[in-house]
């Protein structure tokens, strides 16, 4: 284990998600007792993992290295992302849930001050995400299916952010 902010980030978790997938984190959440109210996967590398499809809930990974990662397709229920980088991650088709009645979190996820320069933001909901004072040069957001009504983008860099229609298929 290894202490960070306050937090204790399992190193041998991170090695297993790496080596066998993201259905580590998923088996490790299911044998917490007490269920814990976040997973710590805060400054952990996980360029390699694959989170398409993933049930992601009440996982920090803020300052983690998630460059060209793809959540596409992934369901993320109240994480934090916070100063995570995010280079070139594909968050195509990702459905942020809202947290339960019971949660301590009021937004659905928290990119604030995170580097997601050059991702791919397409048919996304992004009703009570925050982005404060994240970096979002060059973005690509897609305007079919993505919502950003209720999204909070205050300090956000947003030059060179592309808002475009999504493209056509070549066939």
């Amino acid at each position: 284990r290894k202490s960070m902010k306050g937090a204790t980030m399992d190193i041998k978790l991170v090695r297993e998600i790496k080596k066998v997938g993201v259905g580590a984190l998923h088996r490790w959440q299911a044998k917490q007792n007490p269920p814990t109210i976040l997973t710590h996967l805060n400054s952990a590398d996980l360029r390699t993992v694959n989170f398409v499809n993933a049930e992601l809930t009440n996982v920090d990974f803020s300052g983690a290295d998630l460059r060209g990662v793809s959540f596409g397709a992934a369901r993320i229920q109240g994480c934090i992302f916070r100063g995570a980088d995010l280079q070139g991650a594909n968050l195509s088709c990702v459905t942020f849930l809202s947290p339960p009645p019971t949660s301590i979190f009021s937004l659905r996820a928290d990119f604030s001050g995170a580097d997601l320069r050059g991702a791919l933001l397409a048919g996304v909901d992004f009703d009570h995400v925050s982005f404060e004072g994240a970096d979002l040069r060059g973005v690509r957001l897609f305007t079919i299916g993505t919502e950003l009504a209720n999204a909070n983008i205050a300090g956000a860099d947003l030059r060179g952010t592309v808002l475009d229609k999504p493209p056509r298929p070549t066939s």
